[in-house]
């Protein structure tokens, strides 16, 4: 596997991850490229298991080409295997804002609440929720810098389903289907 981490991105840190039942679920599948006590690989997503005690934190990397559909699966198969614990739980994407369309429409799908607008350059912060929820419930920030063509995402919970919940709204507000 060290071959794919060279040319990986962190995205996503998880406080309590069911190591032993996401392996199992990994080895099922038939789609992991390579299954390990500590690290399952797939096309473009790595999880690395920080020990190999049945519940342990877990960090998830990306290739910088993987899409978010691919990705979409894979980090939802492993929230679907968290445990009770304390914790936050962290994702963090970065993508091009022109993949989704005009900077005004990705303003539009993803900012619920805009903290910061430069009128000049068009660089915005705001925050995305989950809807009727408080954003104390878990939140994500956005950040659009029109120069660079990025668009960054942050997004936390307490939670794995509510951090998965917030990842299933980017996902279908940028149309990602």
């Amino acid at each position: 596997m060290s071959s794919t981490s060279s040319a990986t991105i962190p995205v996503a840190q998880l406080p309590v991850v069911q190591r032993d039942l996401y392996l199992a679920r990994a080895l099922q599948s038939g789609e992991a490229k390579e299954v390990s006590t500590l690290a399952v690989s797939w096309a473009g997503v790595e999880v690395r298991f920080e020990s190999d005690d049945a519940v342990t934190p877990a960090v998830v990397t990306v290739s910088k080409d993987i899409s978010i559909p691919a990705f979409a699966h894979q980090f939802e198969r492993l929230l679907d295997c968290w445990a009770p614990g304390n914790g936050e739980w962290v994702l963090k994407w970065s993508d091009r804002i022109s993949k989704y369309g005009s900077l005004g429409k990705v303003r539009l799908a993803l900012c619920d609440r805009i903290v910061k607008l430069d009128p000049e350059t068009g660089e915005t912060v705001g925050a995305l929720k989950r809807k009727r929820r408080s954003i104390k419930q878990g939140h994500g920030t956005v950040r659009l810098v029109p120069a660079e063509d990025s668009l960054q995402l942050v997004l936390r919970h307490p939670s794995a389903q509510g951090l998965k919940a917030l990842w299933k709204s980017v996902f279908h507000r940028l149309g990602s289907r």
